[in-house]
């Protein structure tokens, strides 16, 4: 049960939260001031509230205690809900109910010094309340009514940023932006009254124009014909062109077919190409199915839809060269009396698995002989031949496809596993051969070296990691040291709250950067053996669990090691500490330049680092 309630947490938490709004909502809609409340109590009064006898005396005891500032607490808790289904994590100890408790009572106040006879509800309840009318009296005698205008609204600015945690500029840019549009309403709706105004003018003016010409031609009927077809309005002359029932001779439909022709051909073509363009730019969109909390005390993860969304169009293996290639496999086996058959073909992005099952007298060993000869035989650029594959009874053989499918950095953050609880700092490698996502966790590999000749990707993998680890972590729970001596690479980072110190360039500063992180490795594990932890993971969950005295009193021990007995090495954390990642850009030019000062040593730093 603890273990269902615990993974469910979240949503039984929004479940409740969304509940409770629409009790209240409904409870406030349904008032009535005749119902039993605390001031109408009666045994023969009958309750019309929606929510009954519970909803009447909610809906009484709020609109009497803040006036119609009492519909605020619903939408919170309906704010509340939505944020909990969004995977933001939400505490009744957070100092955002304070902030929006302070905003009601000083709107309730705001209400009352506008209005402070104003009531409702057939003049039982005050527009701000009791407590509202109350507080901006006692302000007015001291303030008088403009001082209290200014603090109340200076004061509900501030508890608006203070709940909202967002800045005046980011407040205001909603605002702006419905006012542009808006504006842009009002001028596109003004161009077109100005452009139908010109339209019927100018229609006017050809008919004046048209009538003049008729009647001073009445007595000549040819000439007020060829006059009046150079005065012909626009409008018919389209609705004739376009008639269905207008016949030409033979001569007209042949020189008109001879003119629209050229016309009309290169207005298909640039149809047809602004088809294709976006076509190729169509993209496919990519939503996350995993619940994420995204919001940290102050800090809210990024979202996936930063990044760019992949090509709509992706190009998949032709079912018919896969069965191509498993027959010319199977033949050129059968050709160095290798026999057996292909079982399955697991398609990747980049290679294609062939599983095939060899008879019974076939030995292992004569398949792995043969690799050259099968990447011969099937056209590949490379040929791995895996025998045989771990837990099963077949030989694998991995042979390049001819057109590469491009993995998408997007596709690989959305995976589920990315945002798995257990994985704490997970890099995306790619997708395996068989397709699947090939996500992995630094942490079994605290020491990861990435190597490869020029223009291979070792930057672009260094780049797509470090990209992988801000959206799962805050500053509060990964910290990370940049060590860039070309200072190309990872210059994008340098503005990051994450980094512990500023990207390093200079090898010498790189010694001491690894030499401080040598002693925090130290003292963390002094640290971990104190609280009986064997990873950080452990010790962060012993550290949260510590009481005000428990606090103070290794707050005192420490004291005492760097004053009274001068060992502050022997110093350690009782608070929860961030994972470290140590990113080094040119780890063998590093050791070259400062070989003598014991590069070797940095490879012990910290348990959650990348190279």
């Amino acid at each position: 049960m603890d273990r269902l309630i615990k993974k469910f947490r979240q949503d039984i938490l929004g479940i409740f939260l969304f509940g409770a709004a629409f009790f209240m909502t409904l409870s406030l809609a349904g008032y009535n001031p005749t119902d039993p409340s605390f001031n109408s109590i009666g045994l023969k009064l009958k309750v019309t509230n929606y929510c009954g006898y519970v909803g009447s005396f909610l809906a009484d005891g709020l609109f009497q205690l803040f006036g119609i500032s009492a519909w605020l607490i619903a939408i919170g808790l309906l704010r509340m809900a939505i944020l909990t289904f969004r995977g933001d994590k939400v505490s009744f100890k957070d100092l955002k109910l304070v902030w929006a408790s302070l905003l009601i009572l000083t709107l309730s106040s705001l209400i009352s010094v506008y209005f402070p006879n104003g009531k409702i509800y057939q003049q039982q309840i005050y527009l701000g309340g009791i407590i509202g009318l109350g507080l901006s009296q006692a302000m007015i005698r001291a303030f008088n009514e403009a001082g209290v205008q200014v603090i109340l609204w200076s004061a509900t600015a501030v508890l608006v940023v203070f709940y909202s945690e967002k800045t005046v500029h980011e407040l205001m840019a909603w605002p702006v932006r419905l006012l542009q549009w808006t504006g842009q309403l009002r001028v596109k709706w003004a161009k077109d009254l100005f452009l139908r105004r010109q339209a019927l003018k100018k229609e006017k003016k050809e008919k004046a124009k048209l009538e003049k010409i008729k009647l001073s031609a009445s007595g000549d009927k040819e000439n007020a014909k060829e006059n009046a077809d150079k005065f012909v309005p626009l409008r018919p002359m389209l609705k004739v062109s376009q008639a269905a029932d207008v016949e030409f001779d033979e001569e007209q439909k042949h020189s008109a077919s001879e003119e629209s022709t050229p016309l009309l051909r290169p207005i298909q073509m640039e149809m047809k190409e602004e088809s294709d363009e976006a076509a190729r730019t169509e993209r496919r969109r990519i939503v996350m199915k995993a619940k994420v909390t995204r919001r940290v005390e102050n800090w809210e993860l990024p979202k996936i839809s930063l990044l760019e969304d992949p090509p709509a169009t992706r190009f998949k293996i032709d079912e018919k060269e896969i069965r191509r290639k498993a027959e010319t496999l199977a033949d050129k086996l059968l050709q160095f009396a290798v026999t057996g058959e292909v079982v399955a073909a697991k398609p990747g992005p980049a290679v294609t698995m062939f599983e095939f099952k060899p008879s019974a007298n076939v030995r292992v060993s004569k398949i792995t002989e043969l690799e050259d000869d099968l990447s011969l035989a099937l056209s590949s650029e490379s040929l791995r031949i895996i025998a045989p594959i771990p837990g099963r009874d077949v030989v694998g053989i991995e042979t390049s496809n001819a057109q590469r499918e491009t993995v998408y950095h997007k596709d690989l953050l959305a995976d589920d596993q990315f945002w798995k609880e257990d994985m704490k700092l997970p890099i995306a490698l790619g997708k395996q051969a068989n397709g699947d996502p090939k996500i992995v966790d630094l942490r079994k590999m605290p020491h990861l070296m990435v190597a490869g000749t020029t223009g291979s990707g070792k930057s672009v993998f260094i780049v797509s990691a470090i990209i992988g680890l801000l959206f799962k972590h805050s500053p509060k729970t990964l910290r990370l040291i940049m060590i860039d001596p070309k200072q190309v690479d990872l210059a994008a980072f340098e503005k990051i709250p994450h980094l512990l110190m500023p990207p390093v360039t200079e090898t010498r500063q790189a010694v001491n950067a690894l030499k401080w992180a040598v002693r925090e490795m130290e003292k963390r594990y002094k640290s971990m053996n104190k609280f009986g932890a064997r990873g950080l993971e452990a010790y962060n969950e012993a550290v949260a669990n510590l009481n005000k005295e428990q606090i103070a009193e290794h707050e005192k021990i420490n004291l005492e090691l760097e004053t009274v007995h001068r060992k502050k090495s022997e110093q350690y954390y009782f608070s929860q500490l961030p994972y470290i990642v140590i990113i080094v850009e040119e780890f063998g030019d590093l050791m070259a330049v400062v070989r003598n000062s014991r590069m070797a040593s940095s490879e012990g730093v910290e348990g959650s680092q990348a190279y």
